[in-house]
This record gives structure tokens, sequence and C-alpha cells, in this order.
């Protein structure tokens, strides 16, 4: 079947899945035809809290482990660095030579409808969105609110349906808002089953909540849907913060031992506090973001996921909710949106992903690392594992990306390769999909990425029409 033929049954033909670990029928739906891992029940988990390396790193490369205070509630507020462990070491004594500014021509990446077509089949007809295409029955409830910024964006562009998507953002939010238990306070578990219920092995996430909701809000603003980013807003502004906070600083989420609310949930005791994804739950919540720990040796996707969802990083707000949720106050000419200002002053993450770059380059001989499917599984952080489809979206404002793709002669479509093992990833992860789309047509192509904030000459000639 080919891909074309999965797309508009994605959005518009009922889907019966059977629950975890059911047998699968004659009758399982005709878009998971043909997909490795359909049908055996199992559940492949895209668990980015819980790893670092799938697989062992080379001898030579000592991983930067997160190592996360524990959290306590009679604990004094944790004073310096909240993470610790080296991070990896060069290769050889000498370093890795800067970046050549090459024009030989890079391979091409996904267009735009190259990427409509993979998202939309990991879409369902409620509006929910498959955590990977190799398993029907998860669900990830960020890559549910990022899909859906995703596919906004595709609308405006004039790929997708401006109507179908907006049906399917609505579909998304009402289907999330009705499963999740009230026990939640509003906070969502990582991953359901595809009718919006929680899976059993899943956390109540903090950050997956905030990719959830701050993604709809962003496919709202983009599609002009006043009525959904209204809800939205509303619901952002039911989340009991202070439940999964302390002292300003919020927590990982949260485990339930048995039936959500049916006993005392158990915290998970790591903090969001440096320089990482976490910055968007602060953001979204319109909170102080004063990270303790400032670090650019992180997989790469802990510094663009903030920017792809404010690629005008300047940009002011109003409200708890930084900007985007909503707030009831009389407008004034100071602040036509109402309530209290808010400004972001936290760490600029423009600076944060080219200083990133530019140390993955010199340390490793190659930028791309982030968070993917190895060959022993999903990583975290394999300094031999790259995302060729990442960099393609990078190279127009990022010397160290497209000298990666030259060097390795890599087939810039794919979404994870290991440059040892000549190994490449068979699965579509639906969140590393929309993230890589939105960081080059929300973020690289519009010009968000001003020269002083990338680790390109501005005088050098740009590279946007080798990857478009």
């Amino acid at each position: 079947m080919s891909i074309i033929a999965l797309v508009i049954p994605a959005f518009l033909v009922p889907v019966l899945l059977p629950e975890d670990g059911a047998e699968s029928s004659a009758s399982e739906p005709a878009a998971f035809e043909g997909v490795a891992g359909a049908g055996t029940g199992e559940s492949v988990v895209t668990d980015r809290g819980a790893l670092i390396y799938g697989a062992d790193p080379p001898a030579e490369v000592v991983a930067p482990v997160s190592a996360v205070l524990a959290f306590q509630d009679d604990a004094e507020q944790a004073v310096g660095d909240t993470m610790s462990g080296p991070a990896p070491t060069p290769q050889g004594a000498d370093a890795v030579p800067a970046a050549l500014d090459s024009l030989a021509p890079l391979r091409p990446g996904l267009s735009d409808q190259q990427y409509y077509e993979a998202l939309a089949e990991l879409v369902l007809p409620n509006g929910l969105v498959l955590d990977r295409n190799s398993d029907p029955r998860t669900v990830s409830s960020a890559a549910t609110g990022l899909v859906g910024y995703a596919l906004a964006v595709l609308a405006e562009r004039g790929v997708a349906d401006r109507t179908d998507v907006a049906d399917h953002l609505r579909r998304g939010f009402e289907t999330t808002r009705a499963a999740n238990p009230t026990a939640n306070r509003g906070w969502l578990s990582h991953f359901t089953r595809p009718d919006g219920t929680p899976k059993r092995h899943s956390e109540v996430s903090t950050i997956d909540t905030a990719l959830f909701y701050a993604g709809l809000l962003k496919a709202a603003e983009t599609l002009d849907l006043a009525d959904l980013e209204r809800d939205v807003r509303a619901a952002v502004d039911g989340v009991d913060v202070a439940w999964l906070s302390r002292d300003g600083v919020f927590l990982h989420g949260l485990e339930w031992p048995a039936e959500a609310g049916s006993t005392e949930p158990k915290i998970i005791p790591y903090t969001w506090n440096d320089t990482s994804e976490g910055a968007i739950l602060y953001r979204l919540f319109g909170l102080p973001f004063r990270p303790a720990t400032h670090r650019t040796d992180l997989p790469l996707f802990t510094y663009f996921y903030p920017l792809v969802l404010w690629p005008d990083w300047d940009e002011a707000g109003s409200g708890r909710t930084g900007g985007v949720a909503w707030n009831p106050a009389e407008p004034s000419p100071a602040n036509p949106n109402g309530g209290d200002v808010y400004r972001y002053e936290g760490p600029d993450y423009r600076l944060l992903l080219a200083a990133a770059m530019a140390w993955q380059h010199k340390t490793l001989g190659h930028a791309g690392v982030t968070a993917a499917d190895g060959p022993g599984g999903y990583t975290a952080f394999r300094p031999t594992l790259v995302s060729p489809l990442m960099l393609s979206s990078l190279a127009p404002r990022f010397v160290e990306a497209a000298d990666t793709l030259r060097t390795h002669d890599l087939d810039a479509t794919l979404p994870a390769y290991d440059l040892d093992a000549g190994w490449d990833a068979p699965d579509r992860l639906a969140i590393d999909y929309a993230s890589y789309f939105l960081l080059r047509a929300a973020v690289i192509e519009p010009g968000f990425l001003p020269s002083e904030t990338t680790n390109r000459d501005p005088n050098a000639p740009s590279l946007v029409a080798e990857v478009e």
C-alpha cells in the first residue's frame, strides 16, 4: 500500500484497536497493514526520561549522564548544579577541526507534502496521535500537541486542508480532556491507549503535558480558531501547578501505583532546573525560569523544542501562563491582552542551540546527536547516533549541520542513523517528525534565528535552496 493511500483514512475512517496485549483481529484497520510490529501486542515505548544510552557507548566517550538530585519535601532548595557527570571527552589528543563552509550539494530532506503524509499516517480519527508507526496501541500526549501544531502550519502553507485540521485539533483536545482522570489535576499521562485512557506503565508527566497544551495553543493561534484557543487556555489555567512544583521549580511528574486517585501517588524525584526542554513549563505557566545548571552537552532536542513553540523568542505575554493562556483581566493600552504582562527572562535558547551544535562538532567530530532510536533501542544521547532529517532542517543556519551531512554523505530523509554501525531507524516517531518540520518551517525559514544567534558567517551564501 502506498503512503498516499494511508493519508486519508488516518483522518476520516473510524479505527478500533485492541487493548494492550490483546490479539489482533482479521479486521485490523488497513492503515496498519504491513507496518512492523503491528498486531504483535507489543508496545514500543519512547521513554525520554529514563534512557541515556540504548546501547553501550564507544569506550573513549564518557556519557553526560543526567544525575539530577532527588526531590525531598523537607529538603532545602538546591544550590548550584542539579545535574552532574562529565561531558563526553574529545576523541584523540587534538581537537576536531572546525566545520568547513563548503557549498558542495546537500542531499534533500523531506518536502512539506512528505512531512504531511508521514504525520497523517500517525493520526487517529479521535484526534490523538500515535507515538510511532510500529505501535498502533500507544498514543503520546506530547506528540498529539506538536503534531497538531505541525498540521496547522502545513494547512497554513496550503498542504493540508484547514477544515480537516481544525476538526482534528478539536477532537484531540476533547478526547484527551475527557479521558484524563480528575485525580491528575489537569496534568496528563505521557502515554495513553488509543481512546485516551492512561497506559498502565505511563507516568503523569509535566513536560509532556506542557508540550500537549502549548502545541494545541500554537495550532489554534495559527489557524485563528478562537473557540479552541479559549478552551485550551482555560484548561491550562485549570492545571494545578502547585501540586507538581516546589518553590517555583517544576517536578518531572508522578506515578500512580494503582488506579489514578485510588492511592497516594509516587512523586518522581527529579526537577526541571537546568537548560533543557523544561523551560517550556515555565514559559507556558508564566513563571520565572532561573535554572541552577547551564549545559550545552545535552541532546539537541532539548534546545530546539522551546524554539519551535516560541520562535519569536523575545515576545512578551500576559497572565500566569506566559502569553499563551487566557487571562480575563481587562485590557489596557499598555497590555491589550489583559492581565499582568509576562516576559520570559530565562536563558536564550537560540544561543544554547548554537553552543550545543558547536560543542558537538568540536568534541565528537560531527553534530546531530539527539534522542532517537538506535541499534540497541531508544537512546537519549549516543555520540555516534545522529538525525540526518533534523540536520537538514538546521543546515541553512548552522554550518556544523551542513558539514556533517556532507562529510558523511547522509541521506537527509532518515530520522536516525548510526555513523559507526551504518544503521538507520525503521520507525517514524511522531514527535520527531513534527519537531523537525516545525524547526525548518516555523523557525529557520522565517528567519527567527539571526546570524548573531547561529554559527554561520552572515556574509556566507545561503544554503536554504539546497535543503528545501
